[in-house]
């Protein structure tokens, strides 16, 4: 269950990017997006999550894999953006091995 990114906690604040059961997690503000698939080991892969106000979506190569209409909580995350590794509760089960490139966060 590695995470990308995280700045958040399981169904309750924030976000994070997780790879699991073979797909693409987007979590934000309680809600799960999920789909996609991972790629194979040594091969990259391009991973856009965005949410719109409305839509919770996921992107791989430049194609929509997952979409949810999604209500998520606005309640802030007050700890720390962790890249890597799960931000609200950090264990080995949640790291990330491998290579990230042009990693880019936004609130646009």
């Amino acid at each position: 269950m590695p995470v990308l990114a995280s700045a958040g906690h399981w169904r309750q604040s924030g976000w994070f990017v997780q790879a699991i059961s073979g797909k693409w997690r987007w979590h934000v503000g309680g809600v799960d997006c999920d789909g996609g698939t991972l790629p194979k080991r040594g091969t990259w892969t391009s991973v856009r999550c965005t949410w719109d106000g409305t839509y919770a979506t996921v992107h791989q190569d430049g194609k929509q894999v997952a979409k949810k209409l999604c209500q998520p909580t606005t309640t802030p995350w007050l700890g720390d953006l962790v890249i890597g590794q799960y931000s609200a509760d950090q264990g080995l089960q949640y790291q990330f091995v491998g290579e990230l490139k042009n990693l880019s966060i936004t609130n646009e």
